[in-house]
């Protein structure tokens, strides 16, 4: 081992990688971009850049409606209006709210901890899961 390096093998699962990662002498972790950390990075930046890319929102508000009217002949019919209807007031509240609301509710939002994103989507691709199932795309024969 050289001076000022630090080598540890075995799976990192900060970065996803497997096998044997280098850290310099700052600490820095050398590989390739990516991990989750990287991601919520980016989005952070590009919310605070580019306030317009909430104007995207209005998909959800579209899918939200579309998602409310179909519902009653999904199995678990509750869940989907209750998911339509937070899809709607998510997308309306993001696209078309006023910026003194808006402002304050997306810096709380950019400044939690990465495993709060983690938790949040694990919990969306659980209703994913779920909506095809409901859909019969998946689950039933």
């Amino acid at each position: 081992m050289r001076a000022g390096v630090s080598y540890s093998r075995g799976l990192q699962l900060e970065g996803l990688c497997i096998g044997r990662t280098r850290r310099g002498m700052a600490g820095r972790r050398h590989g390739p971009p990516g991990g989750s950390s990287y991601i919520i990075t980016q989005v952070r930046e590009l919310v605070q850049q580019s306030p317009a890319i909430l104007r995207w929102e209005l998909l959800a508000i579209i899918g939200g409606v579309f998602l409310f009217f179909a519902a009653p002949e999904f199995p678990y019919q509750s869940l989907w209006m209750v998911t339509a209807g937070g899809m709607i007031s998510k997308g309306a509240f993001l696209s078309i709210g006023p910026h003194s609301w808006r402002g304050p509710v997306i810096d709380w939002c950019v400044s939690r901890e990465d495993i709060d994103y983690r938790f949040w989507g694990l919990g969306l691709c659980t209703l994913a899961v779920l909506l095809l199932y409901a859909l019969g795309w998946i689950g039933r024969s």
